[in-house]
């Protein structure tokens, strides 16, 4: 299994999309120029469709500074947005709304078919 799925705000379909692309280290995540990445992983996700909503700019941002914490823990954290997301109209799916950064995630009712894992502070409510 690839280290990326330890790192910070990267779940399975993150994982997948970057892999996709060639970026399977964290070394290397944690040194990738994000504007670079994003292009990279919006050309895969058209292609390949891996997630519903390809992350922006401020996501990516996130998983590099998170790819750097995670080799090295003296790494000062970069601040989450605390903006909120509702599920599904916001965000697709629970786990894409935790990526994104959003420091409050709300669930509207319904069935969503994914195993949550939450690796943030931040405020699930639904």
């Amino acid at each position: 299994m690839s280290k990326l799925i330890h790192i910070e705000g990267i779940g399975s379909d993150e994982v997948e999309l970057l892999e996709a692309t060639g970026w399977t280290d964290p070394h290397a995540l944690a040194k990738a120029n994000p504007e670079l990445l994003v292009k990279e992983i919006t050309a895969a996700n058209e292609m390949l469709r891996i997630v519903a909503r390809t992350p922006e700019r401020h996501t990516v941002e996130l998983w590099i500074s998170s790819a750097a914490r995670f080799l090295d823990p003296t790494v000062p954290k970069k601040r989450r947005s605390r903006s909120r997301a509702a599920v599904p109209d916001d965000a697709p799916t629970i786990n894409s709304a935790i990526s994104a950064g959003h420091g409050l995630v709300l669930v509207r009712p319904g069935v969503y078919m994914e195993s949550v894992r939450i690796t943030a502070d931040l405020q699930l409510i639904g």
